[in-house]
C-alpha cells in the first residue's frame, strides 16, 4: 500500500510541477515591425514613421521621433488597426530614433520601445527658424502625447514572468513536503 501512495504523491506533484511551469503569455501590444526598418539606412528623411504592432493600440499612443540633430519631429499621430503613424516635419541627416509607449486597445498593457535607422546626407544643426516648433501632438480621441522623461524610462525592468515563476515555486515546495509526508 505504501507504494501506491508514493506513486500517487509522486503524480501529483509532477502534475502540479507541469501545471506550474509558465507557458507562453498571450500576446500584448509588442513591438512587430516599423517602416522605416529599425538599423536601416534611408536616402532621404521620412515624411512619416509607421510602427506596426501585435495588437491594435489604444488612443493615448505616445511616439517621439528625434533627427540627427535630436529634434523631435512629430506634428501628428494615428491608430489605425494595429498600426501607428507618425507623421514628421522636414528632419536633418544622422542617426533618427523612434521610441513610443502604447497602451494596448485588447488587453490593456503598455508597451514601450524604441528603435534607430539613419538617414544618409550632411546634416546642419544650426538654431532651427522660430516657426519650427512642434505644436502639441494629440492622438485623435486620445489624451495629451507631449513627451516627458516618465514616458520613456531609461530602465524599463525585467521581463521576467515573476508572478507565474513565485506560483510555481510555491506549488513545488508545497508538492515536496506532501510527497515527504507520504514518504514517512
Amino acid at each position: 500500500m505504501k507504494a501506491r501512495t508514493r506513486g500517487l504523491a509522486a503524480g501529483v506533484v509532477a502534475i502540479l510541477v507541469v501545471l506550474s511551469v509558465p507557458g507562453p503569455v498571450a500576446a500584448h501590444g509588442e513591438f512587430e515591425s516599423a517602416q522605416p526598418e529599425p538599423d536601416s539606412e534611408v536616402g532621404r528623411p521620412p515624411r512619416t514613421v509607421a510602427i506596426t504592432l501585435t495588437e491594435p493600440p489604444s488612443p493615448g499612443t505616445v511616439v517621439a521621433v528625434t533627427d540627427g540633430c535630436s529634434r523631435d519631429l512629430v506634428t501628428d499621430i494615428q491608430n489605425s488597426d494595429d498600426v501607428v503613424r507618425a507623421a514628421l516635419k522636414k528632419g536633418q541627416p544622422g542617426k533618427w530614433t523612434v521610441r513610443f509607449r502604447a497602451v494596448s486597445a485588447v488587453d490593456g498593457h503598455t508597451s514601450r520601445d524604441s528603435f534607430a535607422f539613419k538617414v544618409t546626407g550632411k546634416k546642419d544643426c544650426s538654431k532651427p527658424d522660430r516657426k519650427e516648433k512642434s505644436p502639441d501632438v494629440q492622438v485623435e480621441g486620445g489624451e495629451d502625447t507631449q513627451i516627458s522623461s516618465d514616458d520613456f524610462p531609461e530602465d524599463e525592468g525585467s521581463s521576467f514572468p515573476i508572478v507565474p515563476f513565485a506560483i510555481g515555486s510555491v506549488v513545488v515546495i508545497a508538492g515536496a513536503v506532501l510527497l515527504r509526508r507520504a514518504t514517512k
